[in-house]
This record gives structure tokens, sequence and C-alpha cells, in this order.
């Protein structure tokens, strides 16, 4: 009976470790609207690292983001569906992602209030689970052949595509990349 009770709560915790970035509309935004890489927007800075430089399947790649509070005054960061991976090619060209998997039952997310002068580290996927219920496309996924490839983590609020929840009045507003990170599939 227990296991019963407890078993959505074990999925949707699984299924969390998905959850990455979100989509504009359908897919990640492939334009520039003028945001720099790795400046801070807002008092809010991010930096991007690899853990690992080179594997078989990007999964593998271990994503690690730090957001900076560089500002004089606390922020509240909310992540789910608010942050998105623009992958480029070798070539330059933005590689499009493929729609996530739906998350089968959704839990609140707790807004992260960051003070001045904090940061806040999380791990980073390729890939962001798709909202069971929600009208527009917002998870995706990159399923990248063997290649090199340069990531930046985009974190924007509110999103376009409007999807989003516990974000805090007094939260973070804006539009801020990540450092580029060069990956390589093997």
């Amino acid at each position: 009976m227990i296991a019963r009770r407890f078993a959505p709560i074990a999925v949707t915790a699984v299924v969390l470790g998905l959850l990455g970035t979100p989509l504009a509309g359908a897919l990640p935004d492939e334009g520039d609207d003028g945001a720099k890489e790795g400046a801070a927007v807002n008092g809010l800075k991010v930096k991007l690292e690899a853990t690992k430089g080179a594997a078989k399947k990007a999964e593998e790649i271990g994503l690690r983001a730090t957001f900076e509070n560089v500002g004089g005054k606390d922020v509240s960061l909310t992540f789910w569906w608010s942050r998105f991976l623009r992958v480029t090619d070798a070539k330059g060209n933005v590689v499009t992602a493929g729609a996530g998997p739906t998350l089968p039952s959704g839990m609140a997310e707790e807004p992260v209030v960051l003070a001045p002068g904090k940061t806040y580290e999380r791990a980073e996927y390729f890939g962001c689970t798709q909202p069971a219920g929600a009208p527009k496309g917002i998870g995706w996924s990159y399923a990248l052949p063997p290649g090199r490839y340069t990531v930046v983590l985009v974190y924007e609020v509110p999103r376009a595509h409007g999807f989003g929840q516990n974000a805090r009045a007094d939260g973070w507003r804006g539009k801020i990349e990540s450092n580029p990170v060069e990956i390589t599939i093997e």
C-alpha cells in the first residue's frame, strides 16, 4: 500500500531529472534578440560548464549551470520550462530540437531565492519534458549525431509559450545567455 501511494512521487522525481529547458512556442528560439552570451542581465549572470567534453551520446555529457546574483537585491528564480539550450553544429548552424517526453504527473516547483553575491548550481540536460495537457509544444530534446557542437544555456522569464508555475511577483524577469561550451559527440 505504501509503495502504491508513493509510486507517482517516485515517477515524478525520476522524470523531473529530465526537466531542462523550455521552448518559444514549440522549439527553442533560434533567433538573435541581442542578448549577449555570458553577460549579466538584470543582476543575474549564468555560467555553463561541461563536466565531460566528449561522449557517445549527448546525455552522457554533464552540463552544469551556475546562476549568480551580481545585483544588489534578492532574485527569485524558477527553472522548469524557463530555459533551453541553443545548440549549433561545427558549421555554425542551429540544431533543431525534437519533442520532449511527456511529464506523466506534476508537482510544484519551489522558487530559489538568491541573495546578492550568492550562486546556485544545477545540472542541465539535453532535454525538457512536455507538461501533460499543455496545449503548446514546450518540451524538447536533442538527439545529436557524431560531431562537434557549441551549447549555450538561455534562461528567459516569462517565456513566449506562457507556460510556467509558481513564479513570484518579485521574480527575476528578462532573457540571459550563458557562455558558449564546446562539446563533441563521438
